[in-house]
């Protein structure tokens, strides 16, 4: 069956940078009086969560678990009582910013409980359901949900609603304004890579190849050329992983939806190392060749460059992104970093005409990985 994609081809020219002064970073369940907790590897500092809720009750995990825990995580704000809690985040109407929350269950109210599911939205629009299953729970790891969004008011409500899976918690809060340019689509493993690296505040994974005898690490340290799109940081685009074999094709990817109901956007980003040799693949989502324009890919050399589709979803659920060679290429297919987030349109805007005239979608990111 042939699906028509909407697909952009995105080349680069110089990103906004974003101060630490425009992020709000939240050390939730510390008192008002707090002076302030610093994260020793990035210098961004965390406030009390006092001044944006007057919900819920300040906790702190089991006295066993903290030393395996940053200083932020080791504090939390659970909500016992009543349905949906919120947290009010200043924001700008018409500004697009990354949203992210931070969970560490750390045993802290003595249960150690098994499974725990509460939903997480925005203002009244669902953003997603978290999830901590049988052995989660209880462990030390600590977990991540993120959405970009652009603000329809003064403050936007992020809130914990409580479905019957158990007492809604949170540990951190943090709200990144990002440039206006960047995620269009946005309209009016081991985290390596982080502010400052990053300027926005955005996690990528790595690690992702290790071990797979199909693929062959790339690396340079020579900058990369960034875009004002997606703003890619030159650390993740100075690593990538090639298809072992010249004619191999490259599975970068594969996910599963079980609902068969989600609607993806996807972004891959390249960059190559070398100009002497020639390179160009297919790109294929499931088993539909993605046309950028009309012809194959190749990528540029120490430029980052981006191919997205817009909105995608697989009726069966499946889901893989594979990069075919083709036979004038010389070299084996390559890729330098992918995101995947999922499209969760605003059903229900809370706004007023003042406010913002229109409401965006949210995006919410279930991977960032480099390779």
């Amino acid at each position: 069956m042939e699906l028509s994609f909407l697909v952009l081809l995105l080349l680069i020219t110089t990103p906004v940078v974003v101060s630490q002064q425009d992020f709000l970073s939240i050390d939730c369940g510390v008192e008002a009086n707090f002076s302030g907790n610093t994260d020793k590897s990035t210098g961004i500092v965390y406030v009390s969560d006092e001044p944006y809720t007057d919900a819920g009750d300040n906790r702190r995990i089991a006295p066993d678990r903290e030393g395996r825990l940053e200083p932020r995580f080791q504090t939390l704000r659970s909500f016992p009582s009543g349905e949906r809690n919120c947290y009010a985040l200043p924001t700008v109407a018409g500004t697009k910013y990354l949203a992210r929350a931070e969970f560490a269950y750390g045993n802290y109210d003595g249960k150690n409980s098994s499974s725990l599911e509460f939903d997480l939205h925005l203002g009244p629009n669902r953003w997603e359901t978290f999830q901590l299953g049988p052995g989660e729970a209880s462990s030390s790891d600590y977990y991540r949900r993120e959405a970009i969004f652009v603000a329809w008011a003064g403050w936007a409500p992020l809130c914990f609603v409580n479905t019957g899976g158990g007492t809604p918690f949170v540990n951190v809060v943090e709200l990144r304004p990002l440039g206006a340019g960047l995620y269009p689509q946005v309209a009016p493993g081991l985290i390596i890579s982080r502010y400052p690296a990053d300027p926005y505040g955005r996690y990528w994974w790595n690690g992702y190849a290790a071990g797979n005898p199909r693929w062959v690490d790339e690396l340079t340290t020579q900058p990369i050329a960034p875009d004002d799109i997606f703003a890619v940081p030159s650390i993740v685009l100075q690593t990538a992983v090639a298809a072992a074999g010249n004619a191999t094709a490259l599975t970068a990817t594969t996910w599963q939806d079980d609902t068969a109901k989600l609607r993806f956007m996807v972004l891959l980003h390249f960059a190559d190392f070398q100009n002497t040799q020639f390179r160009q693949f297919d790109i294929y989502l499931d088993e539909n060749r993605l046309v950028p324009v009309r012809k194959s890919y190749s990528p540029s050399y120490l430029r980052s460059s981006s191919v997205s589709v817009e909105s995608y979803r697989a009726t069966d659920g499946k889901y893989s992104i594979t990069l075919v060679p083709t036979n004038t290429s010389v070299l084996p297919p390559i890729i330098n970093g992918l995101e995947i987030y999922v499209r969760v349109p605003y059903e229900n805007p809370v706004t007023l005409p003042q406010d913002c005239k229109t409401i965006s979608l949210v995006s919410v990111n279930l991977s960032r990985i480099y390779f």
